[in-house]
């Protein structure tokens, strides 16, 4: 559970580009990238028909508003919903662990879900995400 913040890609202009299968392959053994997806469609940010092989991604442009293709910083957060089990174990002074276990049974997202959530909208660089899921994975390996 957590906050996390990362640069912003700058708004003029930035580059989209398909990941390639490595590099979903690596956001697939890191991350839920189905949940990921089924968020984006119900909060309708991408059409109900897209497939994650067709999600596109993005890398930073310089341009006269910036000097390396950023601006400003985003944050990424595991926002997760309060659930009668997740609260029983709070009450119970469960350890870390345990709650980020329920966490993800009751469905919030991530941070690296969130960082994944956020690169596909174009906020942040696919780097920055790859860089998130990477770090959230060594937590717990």
């Amino acid at each position: 559970i957590g906050v996390h913040t990362i640069s912003r890609l700058c708004t003029h202009k930035n580059l989209s580009y398909k990941p390639t299968r490595a590099e979903q392959t690596l956001l697939e053994d890191m991350i839920d990238v189905k949940e990921v997806i089924a968020a984006l469609k119900k909060e309708q940010i991408i059409d109900a028909r897209t497939v994650w092989k067709d999600i596109e991604l993005y890398r930073p442009a310089a341009c006269p508003q910036c000097e390396d293709g950023f601006a400003g910083l985003v944050g990424l957060q595991e926002v997760i919903p309060m659930s009668r089990m997740l609260a029983e174990l709070v009450r119970n002074g469960a350890d870390t662990y345990a709650l980020e276990i329920q966490a993800k049974r009751d469905w919030g997202l991530t941070l690296a879900e969130d960082a994944l959530y956020k690169g596909i909208q174009g906020l942040i660089s696919a780097d920055g995400v790859l860089q998130v899921a990477a770090g959230y994975q060594a937590r717990y390996s």
